[in-house]
C-alpha cells in the first residue's frame, strides 16, 4: 500500500538508539514512523566564488548564449550556470554546456540554444516518451491526438505555428526516436499536418525516409 500525503512539510528527523532514522517530524507537529528516508532536494548552485569576483549571479551564475559570464573571458557551465533564468542541474545539459564553454574559451563561436526536456521509459512493458511542451495551453498552441484504447496505445503531437514543440507517445516505440528528434529540431510539419489530421501517421515515417 502506498499512501501519498500532500501539502505537508518535513521539519526534522527522529533517530533510534542505533543512530538510524525512526520517524519524520512534520511542521504541524505530527510524526511519521519510517525505516528508510529518501530525500530529493534538487540542486543548489554554489555561486559564492563568482559573487566574490564581481560576476553577475541569480540562482546560478548568469551566462549568455556563449556560456560567458558578465566578466569577459570567464565562462560557466553545468549545475552552476543559469541560462535565460534556468539552472538545469542535468547531466546532458552540463555535457553540452561544457563543450560550448570550452570551445568558446579557445576562440570558437558556438551557441547554446537551451534544453528540451524528455523522458523515455518502459512502464509494465509499455514504451513511453514524453518530450518538450506536451500541454496545449497558449492560444497559438494546438495538438493532434491518436488514442487506441483497445491496444493500450496513445500519441499526441503539440504544435506552435506548425512547428512540433512537444509530444507524448505510449506504445509507439518505432516512432519515439524520430519524434524526439523532430521536437528537438522544432521541425516545421506544416506540409504534413493535413495528413496527420486525417489520421495518417505514416507520414512521420516518410519524413524519416526522406531525411
Amino acid at each position: 500500500i502506498i499512501e501519498i500525503l500532500t501539502c505537508i512539510e518535513a521539519a526534522g528527523l527522529t533517530g533510534d538508539s542505533n543512530g538510524r532514522v525512526s520517524a519524520v517530524r512534520l511542521k504541524d507537529g505530527a510524526e511519521i514512523s519510517t525505516d528508510i528516508l529518501l530525500a530529493c532536494t534538487g540542486v543548489r548552485p554554489n555561486v559564492e566564488l563568482a559573487k566574490a569576483a564581481g560576476i553577475a549571479t541569480n540562482r546560478g551564475v548568469i551566462v549568455d548564449d556563449r556560456m560567458q559570464t558578465s566578466l569577459a573571458g570567464v565562462y560557466a557551465a553545468g549545475d552552476v550556470a543559469e541560462h535565460e533564468g534556468i539552472a538545469f542541474g542535468l547531466w546532458p545539459v552540463a555535457v553540452e554546456q561544457g563543450e560550448i564553454a570550452a570551445t568558446n574559451a579557445l576562440g570558437g563561436k558556438l551557441q547554446y540554444h537551451g534544453y528540451v526536456p524528455s523522458t523515455m521509459l518502459k512502464v509494465t512493458g509499455i514504451d513511453l516518451l514524453s518530450i518538450g511542451n506536451f500541454n496545449a495551453e497558449a492560444e497559438d498552441v494546438y495538438e493532434i491526438v491518436d488514442e487506441q484504447a483497445e491496444g493500450f496505445k496513445y500519441r499526441k503531437l503539440v504544435f506552435t505555428s506548425g512547428r512540433l514543440v512537444g509530444a507524448i507517445l505510449i506504445g509507439h516505440r518505432d516512432q519515439a526516436g524520430l519524434v524526439a528528434s523532430l521536437v528537438k529540431q522544432g521541425a516545421d510539419l506544416t506540409p504534413v499536418l493535413p495528413a496527420l489530421h486525417r489520421g495518417n501517421w505514416n507520414v512521420l515515417t516518410q519524413l524519416e525516409m526522406a531525411a
